[in-house]
């Protein structure tokens, strides 16, 4: 029996399953039975919205009576309105729209997984549930993939930290709103300062973006957001997804971690170096960013790396601040055609190719964003930190601050330049160079 019970537990179910069956009868089939996981109708299809409504409530009470979560997830295609609000042709299209939105909304707001066919698809959807839905959707033109990522085994993962880190910012800025009344700030003219002209430096990790942002945060006017985790826990998810999706999450992100800071109204300071796999969607989202792009060595930015665990084999089984894995195993960033080489290399090959990732995708982005970038070199900062802070100083459009830009990068470490050349054995600084000598020359780091 107990064997029996396990087999139903690890069972998923399709949508298909059910044509046959009548309403009423498949609702009773989901309240008794326990799945893992089961894809449900269309909620972008106006024709399946009670049943989809219907089908939810029971798994979800199911859930309660067997203690456990089943990852409820849909295939969603591209329609056109007729399909969506076909069935309500004396209602005037406004009205449709409205009645679209806060139905399929509402339905996707309480499922797990969503596949699209389109990225129209996701961006119509993104609209209507809000941008929140990034981290549960991908995108599979080809519905068979799609069904084999929907009925995948529950990832212990799905439902915890990042509903945590999103939950707790929910918390903190409702008692931001309540401060604000408290302080006799009125909650809408409060959220409506948000900057739409943020900072954001961008870079390899260890090239200086933490010290970058917080010297330029420390500046009146400026904040430095830091690392803001909910942004950083859904990295992977907006890099895969569509640009007008990711714009939206990102712009959501963003605007609330200005709330919870107190800083609307001055400029914002993000400083997440994963941001440069999101440029093309950060344009989206504020047209009017600056971004401070930081350039460092990549021998001297890996000899920092291999004295860290975050890519490296002495990180495995330890996790980050988001509750992201560390060690050698693939990040989203890694080219497909070499994801399966990733963690089987040296530990210098993997920080020399964090390194060139990172640098190779900035430059490249940054391409096509004209006046709003201001590149830096380590070494430069390092050696002349008074031309840095007047050159930032009149670039983000503060010349009359130049003094406090210059006291705030007066702290700056000399030493840090030029590591590689007592921290790197010849094995390591050999692996480095045939991982990223192309992009070393290019900068001019290598002859």
């Amino acid at each position: 029996m107990a064997d029996e019970v396990a087999a139903q537990a690890r069972h998923s179910i399709l949508a298909a399953d059910f044509s046959q069956s009548s309403r009423f009868a498949t609702v009773r089939h989901l309240l008794r039975s326990r799945y893992d996981a089961v894809t449900l109708a269309d909620p972008l299809r106006a024709e399946s919205w009670l049943d989809l409504g219907l089908q939810i409530a029971a798994v979800r009470l199911a859930d309660r009576r067997f203690r456990r979560r089943t990852a409820i997830g849909a295939y969603c295609t591209t329609t056109d309105e007729s399909t969506r609000c076909g069935f309500l042709p004396l209602m005037s299209r406004r009205v449709r729209r409205l009645l679209t939105r806060s139905v399929v909304g509402a339905l996707t707001n309480g499922m797990d997984r969503l596949a699209f066919d389109s990225a129209a698809a996701w961006e119509f959807l993104a609209g209507c549930a809000g941008p929140a839905v990034i981290e549960r959707g991908r995108l599979f033109p080809d519905a068979g993939e799609a069904e084999k990522w929907l009925l995948r085994p529950q990832d212990e993962s799905e439902d915890s930290r990042t509903t945590t880190l999103r939950t707790r910012a929910e918390e903190h800025l409702r008692g931001a709103r309540r401060a604000a009344r408290v302080y006799g700030v009125r909650p809408a003219g409060f959220l409506r300062r948000a900057s739409a002209r943020p900072v954001f430096v961008v870079g390899s990790p260890r090239s200086g973006t933490s010290f970058t942002a917080a010297s330029i945060g420390s500046v009146p006017g400026f904040t430095d957001l830091g690392e803001w985790r909910p942004l950083k826990s859904e990295m992977a998810a907006l890099a895969t997804a569509p640009p007008g999706v990711a714009a939206r999450r990102i712009r959501q992100l963003i605007d609330r971690a200005e709330h919870l800071t107190l800083a609307a109204g001055g400029r914002p300071i993000e400083q997440t170096p994963e941001s440069t796999f999101l440029i093309p969607a950060i344009t989206l989202a504020y047209p009017h960013a600056t971004f401070v792009h930081l350039v460092r060595d990549g021998r001297d930015v890996a000899a920092s790396l291999l004295q860290q665990a975050w890519v490296s084999t002495r990180g495995a089984g330890t996790v980050d601040e988001v509750g992201k894995a560390l060690g050698a195993h693939t990040r989203f960033w890694v080219e497909p055609e070499r994801r399966a080489e990733f963690p089987v290399v040296t530990d210098a090959t993997r920080a020399a190719w964090v390194w060139r990732r990172y640098e190779s995708t900035a430059r490249a982005a940054l391409e096509s964003v004209v006046g709003q970038v201001i590149d830096i070199r380590y070494e430069d900062l390092v050696r002349d930190p008074d031309a840095i802070g007047r050159r930032l100083a009149h670039e983000l459009g503060e010349p009359g601050l130049v003094d406090e830009f210059q006291a705030a990068f007066a702290a700056t470490t000399a030493s840090a330049s030029g590591r590689w050349r007592r921290d790197l054995s010849p094995a390591e600084l050999a692996d480095i160079v045939a991982e990223a000598g192309e992009l070393l020359r290019a900068l001019g780091y290598l002859d």
